[in-house]
């Protein structure tokens, strides 16, 4: 593997300026919420905690080491299993690479997965996938995106390309890129329906593009 792929096992960390792009449009508020997906110790929940915003986060299962935000602002577990929070509960959702998001992304769990996340995001809000530019796990970003474009055409939302980079003569001059290795990443924003979609269609939509991989799976067994 190229020492320049990004393990998951190194997880990005995600400063104040992708969030502010990433939430731009988004009104802060006492109920404006925000869930991290692949959220390691916490180090953005405890960025956005400080800029007043409500932020949680999901993992498989808790970082070694000391959490940077309340326990309380955690969940962990599987995506494909019941989840763990409310239908409509977020204004954005932003899901890194994780262990939940391998391979091909078209099995049923694949699906359900991103069922579950979709189904927490408000009507018109949005969830944004993640994907570094230089890839991971010795698979190149454009794969991951061609990946992810095949899974999301199951669901009805809108999605577009997106490009977050560091630089420029502002962001230099201010020293925070000195805090941690700059960002080049991909991205994929979603646009959830501004009439609100409930648990079951997403599950309903998951259900029917599983479904005839399942059958051909069966059928080559």
């Amino acid at each position: 593997m190229s020492s320049e792929v990004v393990s998951i096992r190194q997880p990005l960390v995600l400063h104040a300026s992708f969030w502010g792009k990433a939430l731009a449009g988004i009104k802060a508020g006492s109920d404006t919420r925000v869930l991290e997906v692949g959220c390691g110790r916490g180090e953005s929940l405890a960025l956005l905690a400080s800029k007043k915003i409500d932020a949680y986060g999901f993992d498989l299962g808790a970082a070694s080491g000391q959490l940077l935000a309340p326990k309380s602002q955690f969940a962990f577990g599987s995506l494909s299993s019941a989840m763990s929070y409310p239908q409509h509960h977020f204004d954005a959702v932003i899901v890194r690479p994780m262990p939940s998001f391998r391979g091909e992304l078209a099995t049923a769990e694949h699906y359900v997965a991103t069922a579950n996340l979709l189904s927490c995001v408000k009507a018109g809000g949005r969830m944004i996938i993640v994907e570094p530019t230089a890839g991971r796990e010795g698979t190149p970003s454009t794969e991951w995106l061609a990946r992810w474009n095949r899974q999301l055409e199951a669901f009805t939302v809108e999605k577009k390309s997106l490009v977050y980079r560091d630089g420029g003569l502002m962001q230099a001059l201010l020293g925070w890129l000195k805090k941690g290795p700059k960002l080049d990443l991909q991205l994929i924003q979603i646009t959830i329906p501004q009439t609100p979609v409930s648990r079951l269609e997403w599950h309903r939509q998951a259900r029917t593009a599983a479904m005839p991989k399942t059958r051909n799976s069966r059928k080559a067994a």
